[in-house]
């Protein structure tokens, strides 16, 4: 449209509480980034943890009580039979009014149609990079959100991809 408007509305990360869900090795490289922004990185796992790059690591059985307060949620965690679903219409009501959802774990682990409402209701927005069908369907309403930022599970792609990956392999190889 070629239009010159500033955004008055901006989001700023300084002093947000992010919550990571997964605090594996992902969750950890996230938070680490997100510190740097000045925000306040918790975590929720089945293993609790001490993690330099976390305020605090809390327990699954928490999670509900932890998104009530988080301005974003990020997923990082594996889709396993207990986490297909996990963020549904229920989870998804208890997320802050105004809180920003980020799925860079696996598509399943939301369930679009509650996410769709939610983003229709009290979320701020989200940013996913995968979803519960790949390649996302040209009649997914997802496409036509101005609240939602997609890529096509795309996050972990990059040209030092196969370094990283290669380095991986062989690190496990080692172990």
């Amino acid at each position: 449209k070629k239009l010159w408007q500033k955004n008055r509305q901006i989001k700023e990360l300084s002093d947000s509480e992010v919550l990571i869900v997964g605090c594996g090795s992902v969750g950890s490289e996230c938070a680490k980034r997100f510190s740097a922004f000045n925000t306040k990185v918790y975590g929720v796992d089945l293993f609790v943890t001490q993690n330099p790059n976390f305020i605090e690591i809390f327990p699954l059985g928490s999670l509900d009580e932890r998104l009530k307060s988080a301005d974003i949620v990020v997923l990082t965690l594996p889709l396993t039979s207990e986490t297909k679903g996990l963020f549904n219409s229920q989870r998804l009501s208890v997320m802050k009014k105004g809180g920003v959802l980020v799925n860079i774990a696996r598509g399943p682990i939301v369930d679009e149609k509650a996410l769709i409402q939610a983003l229709n209701g009290h979320l701020f927005g989200a940013c996913l990079d995968v979803f519960e069908v790949e390649p996302l369907s040209q009649d997914s309403e997802l496409w036509n959100l101005e609240n939602v930022i997609l890529s096509p599970h795309n996050s972990f792609v990059s040209d030092k991809n196969i370094n990283r990956l290669f380095d991986v392999v062989i690190n496990n190889l080692k172990g």
